[in-house]
């Protein structure tokens, strides 16, 4: 019942002269609606440091609209805009050829826009391109869509496996699962319809996330929430104890944000916490979740970005706790990988570093979950323009028909972190302590971390990862009692697991690159009070386990 403005955001790419707009309306179409420009820096999402506001044009504002094709004179004289927005505030509620469907007349439609700057002949000279191909047209935001589907619009080179093939593969261990729901795209009807299916199939799900990337649509946490409040309505109808969660947003390194509200607060996650709370609703959120793919740039070296990768994430928790997100829910990633574009590094070693990484890391700061994007086999694409860089965001190497070639670091990173680093199949909690380590570049940067779990069979495991690519480094391994301040041997007889560049080499050459050798994961059994000590290999992962006694 709440009423939340709806809009369209224009965005030219760059600075444009704009004096006027002209909109071809279709049914329903806006009797009242006002139309602003962005006066300030570019507003990006993933921009943490920009700042302005909605500015309205002098000659926007339409309180008696028709409909049809209306032009708006927006001002005297040209203002130089990048983003243009048409708040959109009293529909019409008209309908085209009669329909009797309440859908067909809700909300508002638009046929085409055109926006620029009119000569002295009154002619509207645009700036908004018009193309059939989404990557030539302007692009536009809206407040939401339509969720209904055609059958026109399902996409036959998309594969999306079943529910049943999920379960029955393997994949869940055994453990209860994480599922998803559409909300932005989707409605609760469909939503509640999935959860009675699971139930009456049998399916193991304790948790539902809601979200879609929500911040990359530009969709504003009001009406992100009012959303995923009517979603957790229908889902609790079904089961009053599933735990709901969300938004799933993108990556953001410098957290997420959204256009400013009245009171010039852009953070994305406190305006949605904050619309929670005031409906007395925060206790439908019963865990966090967003993606992590913390580097766009893949042209670039690895190195640098593996050594500021903990900086990134290690900032990115401590905002998200300023902002008033509580530790008392929990936090989960979703998705990670090293990067959402397709490139080298996710098929060589520094995938299986900075996956490892994420996994150790997120975990020492509190968080509870993190889940891996990547399962399906696939081929090498060339998907940056920029450079020649030829890779997937994958585990397993495939064929034309998506068969299996090989296993990549990303698959044996996993394979260390769930078999070794932690205890798989276990429906107990691991235990999470800081490791440190004194091995660091002239600027200060951690060349080798460390992150520590307490299995659940008793066993400490240390997952250590050297980050530089040419140097080796030897280490000693001992445990701090906090409550006596003594150093205690490791222990005695210990599992050492290494993977590098002795089992992993790759040979790119475009869409034929290939691994040689490629081996998993090399395995001797030390002992950890040894006068030689563990040594690291440049670029390794490095996973040392206490071999369990009778006790």
């Amino acid at each position: 019942g709440s009423v939340h403005t709806q809009w369209v955001v224009i965005d030219l790419v760059h600075p444009s002269l704009v004096d006027a707009i002209r909109i071809s309306w279709g049914a329903p179409y806006a009797r009242k609606f006002r139309t602003e420009y962005w006066k300030g820096a570019d507003f990006d999402y993933l921009n943490a440091n920009a700042t302005g506001s909605w500015t309205a044009f002098p000659g926007g504002a339409v309180d008696h609209g028709r409909g049809g094709i209306a032009t708006l004179r927006l001002c005297r004289s040209p203002v130089s805009a990048r983003y243009v927005r048409i708040l959109l505030l009293q529909g019409s509620g008209t309908t085209a050829g009669g329909s009797s469907d309440i859908r067909d007349r809700l909300g508002f439609a638009i046929r085409e826009l055109y926006l620029g700057a009119e000569d002295k002949q009154g002619r509207l000279h645009d700036s908004i391109h018009h193309e059939k191909d989404a990557h030539d047209q302007t692009v536009m935001f809206t407040s939401s869509t339509d969720p209904w589907h055609r059958a026109g619009d399902r996409d036959p080179n998309i594969e999306q496996p079943g529910f049943e093939r999920v379960f029955h593969s393997g994949l869940d261990n055994g453990l209860p699962v994480l599922m998803p729901v559409g909300v932005l795209y989707d409605t609760p009807d469909n939503a509640a319809a999935e959860l009675r299916y699971l139930r009456a199939r049998g399916y193991r799900v304790n948790q539902i996330e809601m979200g879609e990337e929500p911040d990359g649509q530009y969709t504003t946490p009001e009406d992100y929430g009012a959303l995923y409040l009517q979603f957790a309505t229908a889902l609790h109808a079904v089961d009053p104890h599933i735990q709901l969660g969300g938004p799933g947003l993108q990556s953001a390194t410098f957290g997420w944000r959204a256009w400013p509200d009245k009171r010039g607060d852009a953070s994305w996650v406190r305006r949605f916490l904050t619309y929670l709370r005031e409906r007395y609703r925060l206790s439908d959120l019963g865990f966090f979740s967003f993606e992590w793919y913390p580097f766009d740039d893949v042209c670039g070296p690895a190195r640098p970005q593996l050594l500021v990768a903990p900086d990134l994430l290690r900032n990115l928790v401590a905002q998200l706790e300023t902002q008033g997100l509580s530790h008392k829910i929990p936090w989960m990633i979703t998705e990670y990988g090293y990067s959402s574009f397709a490139a080298r590094q996710e098929v060589d070693i520094p995938a299986a570093l900075l996956n490892a990484e994420i996994v150790g890391q997120f975990l020492t700061l509190g968080g509870n979950a993190a889940y891996l994007y990547g399962y399906e086999p696939d081929t090498l694409i060339n998907e940056v323009s920029e450079c020649k860089t030829w890779g997937n965001v994958t585990m397993l190497l495939a064929d034309d028909d998506h068969q299996i070639k090989q296993r990549l670091p990303a698959f044996y990173s996993a394979w260390l972190m769930t078999h070794e680093w932690a205890q798989p199949g276990s429906a107990k909690p691991h235990e999470i302590y800081p490791a440190t380590s004194s091995i660091k570049n002239n600027h200060g940067q951690l060349l080798v971390t460390t992150y520590a779990t307490h299995r659940p069979d008793g066993t400490w495991a240390l997952l250590l990862i050297n980050k530089d690519p040419t140097s080796a480094y030897n280490i000693r391994l001992a445990i701090h009692r906090a409550d006596t301040d003594r150093r205690e041997p490791f222990g005695n007889a210990i599992d050492v697991y290494q993977y590098s560049s002795r089992q992993f080499v790759w040979h790119p050459n475009g869409e034929n690159g290939h691994a040689n050798p490629d081996l998993p994961p090399a395995h001797r059994v030390t002992s950890a009070s040894s006068s030689a000590g563990i040594v690291l290999p440049p670029y390794s992962l490095t996973v040392v386990r206490q071999q369990r006694t009778g006790k």
